[in-house]
């Protein structure tokens, strides 16, 4: 693969900040930009490098010529009026006919990259293949509008010139005959005519090109035409097949507080993040939601440019393996052990160990008991013949027995029933499967509320008595089901109840279990106050997934932003 850099450039924003040197030389994490380039290129198989530089850059070429690179350097000193121009000059001294070029200042991920080659080598059929990304940092960014297919329909210096371009297409298209019948021209390509089209991307100033489209900078410089993003136009308007390709985050460097920004973004491109999947044995009837939520998570610190691995609990190798942060969904108590010791070398865990262990149904019953949050009338008891605990429960008309060591793992572990017959019957079960004891909750009549929320540290106070107000997200919902498909809320009709203090309620709950990604159920009695029934660690979020992983995103990236030196 040859690759060419555009390197002549003045950097003029650079030194009116102070900045003394050429913009190749510009350091970040101890590496020249001229010098990154050329070691991310040799890691994909460069053949040749093309670079351009500037005649007065003299410091440039003595460095470059002072060190062998290992790699074929095709050195070209030529000062030009513009990036095409450069690029043309570097076709003119090397008569290249497929390369990867990109500008000196360009930050981007070396995963995505290595991708993105691989992409332009396997599909032969292209003409050209763009890099581009959503993250937008330029001054005057280039919009890319693309298909379903990431084929590139135009270049827009501005996001609203889509609609703009679809009318003007629309009607360029469209001429007479002689008979005043309606007929397609052929200058101007029907890009829009039922395709659709998306502009949210822009130019990431990275380019891979074959040989009809490096022809096009011939044509440009013929034309008087100048710039590069209008060479990219040429591309579509010669109806070449010229694709994009996402990359996460792309930053260039043009003022000097850039600098500082590459260097915690490529600290960010380094970062291994592990999410980890809840094992279907811990996810009865759910595993499928779950893995959803989690994967939709990770997709987006993807796009950011974190280095992302998924595996579910039984997967990961804690002697050998170790991850500085995790989004984790486990509940095996021996992935919780394993996670402790994560978390005393310094790994930043959501949930936390801790907070998976407060859902516990004993424990999570005596956190809120404690702290005076709503929840119904309860007792735990011994599962082994605890007759004066069950007698605590004669007031109830019915109640939900549930196992007070663990979560839900078998549709028996969460009951309804209505007589102490049933209630000693069902102990027994728990009590031959090692559970020693039992959580029994008096049931509430009325409608069953299902809530789910993200808290992050920028949420205030500490709990009720501080006044906190509700998490970063919250939303809830009627189910008409519950997880083991039976009906609930088959009344039309909803019971009025103080929403605001229900949330402020659930977050205050979530606060005290130290959980920042959590959901749970409520009850809603005839009189309209309402009663947490229980308080789950990372659901499914399966009422409002998009929205909730956009709120699981930020609030990872604030604990990031909090815990990077």
């Amino acid at each position: 693969m040859n690759y060419a850099i555009i390197a002549a450039g003045e950097g003029s924003r650079l030194r009116k900040e102070g900045f003394k040197s050429v913009k190749p030389l510009v350091q970040i994490k101890g590496e020249y930009l001229i010098e990154r380039l050329i070691r991310i290129f040799k890691d994909n198989r460069a053949e040749s490098i093309s670079i351009i530089i500037n005649e007065e850059s003299t410091e440039l070429k003595s460095y470059l010529d002072s060190k062998d690179w290992g790699v074929k350097i095709n050195l070209i000193v030529k000062s030009t009026p513009s990036s095409l121009h450069s690029f043309w000059n570097i076709i003119q001294n090397t008569g290249i006919t497929e390369c990867c070029l990109t500008t000196v200042d360009t930050i981007f991920n070396e995963r995505d990259f290595k991708e993105y080659i691989s992409a332009f080598q396997t599909d032969r059929t292209v003409d050209a293949l763009m890099g581009v990304t959503e993250y937008i940092d330029d001054e005057k960014p280039l919009y890319v509008q693309t298909d379903e297919n990431n084929n590139i329909l135009a270049f827009c210096d501005t996001k609203d010139a889509a609609a703009d371009n679809k009318a003007a297409s629309e009607e360029n298209n469209t001429a007479f005959d002689e008979n005043n019948t309606p007929r397609q021209q052929n200058n101007t390509p029907d890009y829009f005519a039922e395709t659709p089209y998306f502009s949210d991307k822009v130019s990431a100033g990275i380019y891979c090109l074959r040989n009809k489209a490096i022809d096009k900078a011939d044509d440009c410089i013929k034309k008087n035409v100048s710039r590069m993003r209008n060479y990219q136009r040429s591309l579509i308007e010669a109806n070449l097949k010229v694709k994009a390709f996402l990359f996460s985050k792309v930053i260039d460097i043009d003022h000097v507080e850039d600098i500082q920004k590459a260097e915690k973004l490529l600290k960010q491109f380094n970062t291994k993040v592990l999410c980890l999947k809840r094992f279907k044995d811990y996810s009865p009837n759910s595993q499928d939601k779950d893995e959803q939520i989690i994967t939709s998570v990770g997709e987006k610190l993807k796009k950011l440019g974190f280095g992302v691995e998924y595996k579910n609990e039984t997967e990961v190798d804690f002697n050998k393996e170790y991850f500085p942060y995790v989004i984790s969904m486990a509940r095996n108590p021996e992935v919780i052990k394993q996670l402790y010791a994560w978390q005393k070398k310094g790994s930043v865990i959501i949930n936390s160990p801790s907070s998976c262990e407060n859902c516990y149904r004993e424990k999570q019953i005596r956190i809120l008991q404690n702290n005076n949050i709503s929840i119904p009338k309860t007792v735990i008891v011994s599962t082994d013949n605890d007759f004066e605990g069950i007698n605590n429960i004669k007031d109830f008309k019915s109640w939900w027995i549930k196992r007070g060591d663990f979560q839900t793992v078998e549709a028996i572990d969460v009951i309804k029933v209505s007589s102490l017959e049933k209630t000693k019957e069902i102990l027994a079960n728990y009590n031959s499967r090692g559970i020693k004891t039992a959580v029994i909750s008096e049931n509430i009549d009325g409608d069953i509320v299902k809530f789910y929320g993200v808290r992050t540290s920028k949420d205030c106070g500490s709990g009720k008595e501080t006044g906190e107000k509700t998490s970063s997200f919250f939303y809830m919902t009627y189910p008409t089901k519950d997880k083991f498909g039976e009906k609930i809320n088959t009344s039309p009709d909803r019971i009025d109840f103080n929403v605001d203090k229900f949330k402020d309620e659930c977050s205050a709950a979530a606060m005290l279990l130290d959980l920042e990604i959590y959901g749970g159920d409520a009850a809603i009695d005839t009189n309209g106050n309402f009663y947490i029934i229980d308080m789950n660690d990372f659901p499914s979020f399966s009422a409002c997934k998009d929205l909730a992983a956009e709120s699981i995103t930020d609030g990872f990236l604030n604990k990031y932003n909090m815990t990077i030196n």
